[in-house]
């Protein structure tokens, strides 16, 4: 759901020694091999709907540094993580933009760039930014982008909207809040509201989807560690939701157990 193409899960050393670091591998788990083989089932008869999520345009792209990684350390990747986390349950189709990427000359595709705490960042890259056109977000304390890949002052050029975020101390959820609030002056919202029991932005729950001929895709998944209860709204006709791998039709309010995940489809009457 997330881009991955192909993973490795298999070891083929068969050893009983507890010191060894293949002790306990998924050969000796049978319940965990199972899982393995369900889920590439589901995956196989469900490819078409997963493809069309993996496949979609992103609605904004976070912006990935290896120069802010070596220099900014802990302040950089503390904020790159939880602003991940934040965009990850809005419903919004995420995408990245590397340091790179713009050092190639690749222009932002994308409506918004979020920036994470980054200080240090090339001046080729630089470039390549000051080009984007659309809205860029600064997440973090104070002036962005002040040095470049040497460490050496810059004079800060570009302009863009502001969210608080402190080092060890703003939260991945604190940051959510913000983005709830500020996403619809962005033009930003997700083709499926999705809400809590108590008919507010649901926290911990990540959902994504895509428009196909058959109707518009959902994936959920609950990364809380209790059960949860949501509801899905589209601002279209009314249809039905029906289980892409169970065939049947969903009745809301849906519950989703600790990390369940389902995979939606809305169709028209």
């Amino acid at each position: 759901m997330h881009g991955q193409s192909a993973t490795t899960l298999w070891v083929w050393e068969r050893t009983f020694d507890p010191k060894s670091d293949f002790a306990g591998s998924i050969i000796h788990r049978p319940a965990c091999a199972e899982a393995v083989g369900i889920v590439n089932h589901d995956l196989n008869r469900a490819a078409v709907e997963i493809t069309a999520i993996q496949q979609a345009h992103p609605q904004a792209l976070l912006l990935q540094s290896v120069t802010a990684s070596a220099w900014d350390g802990g302040s950089y990747t503390d904020c790159f993580g939880k602003l991940y986390t934040a965009l990850s349950f809005t419903g919004l189709k995420l995408g990245f933009i590397a340091e790179r990427q713009l050092e190639a000359g690749i222009i932002p595709d994308a409506p918004v760039v979020f920036v994470p705490n980054i200080l240090h960042f090339s001046d080729a890259a630089m470039e390549s930014l000051r080009r984007f056109k659309d809205r860029l977000v600064f997440v973090g304390e104070g002036d962005l982008f002040t040095h470049d890949e040497f460490g050496r002052l810059r004079v800060v050029a570009l302009t863009g909207e502001t969210m608080a975020f402190r080092h060890g101390s703003t939260s991945a959820r604190a940051l959510h809040k913000q983005l709830m609030t500020r996403l619809p002056a962005c033009n930003l919202r997700p083709a499926v509201e999705l809400r809590g029991a108590d008919q507010q932005p649901a926290w911990g729950v990540e959902w994504r989807s895509a428009a196909t001929h058959d109707g518009l895709l959902v994936t959920l998944c609950n990364y809380r560690k209790e059960p949860t209860t949501v509801t899905l709204t589209q601002d279209e006709q009314p249809g039905f939701v029906r289980d892409v791998l169970t065939g049947a039709l969903v009745h809301e309010p849906l519950g989703l157990s600790s990390l369940e995940v389902r995979l939606l489809r809305f169709e028209r009457p």
